[in-house]
């Protein structure tokens, strides 16, 4: 049997066991292991199941159609802390990032995967929230 442990060590333990990196490999992982700890007892779900979602990763195609929906719907679109953002398309990401600052008011991390962002307008990240 397992002695005791605070749920405050637990969620430390469990946090220094994710990656807590944005890049498709590590998020997958992250959330793999994420998902793996929530099956193993109803206090490390308890712990785990909040860490899934303070990080979000979506491609401009599934921003705009499923996965703010999905999170409103859900109701946890307040609790997203740090956002990947894959523009494969190319697309200007001004419109995306506004709305993406609308659904996701505590974002406090956002990255931005583009071949090119040279072009960006750095202007709407004002949109974002400044709380750490």
């Amino acid at each position: 049997m397992i002695p005791y442990l605070p749920p405050e060590l637990i969620r430390q333990i469990i946090e220094s066991s994710v990656p807590s990196s944005v890049q498709a490999l590590p998020y997958r992982e992250r959330q793999m292991t994420l998902l793996h700890l929530c099956r193993v007892s109803h206090l490390f779900r308890e712990i785990a199941q909040p860490l899934l979602r303070e990080m979000v990763s979506i491609s401009i195609k599934k921003m705009m159609i499923n996965v703010p929906h999905c999170a409103i719907s859900m109701g946890w679109n307040q609790t997203v802390r740090q956002v990947a953002v894959y523009n494969s398309l190319k697309h200007d990401l001004g419109p995306h990032l506004k709305y993406l600052a609308s659904v996701f008011p505590n974002v406090s991390s956002l990255v931005i995967l583009d071949d090119n962002t040279s072009g960006l307008d750095l202007s709407v990240l004002g949109l974002f929230s400044s709380k750490s």
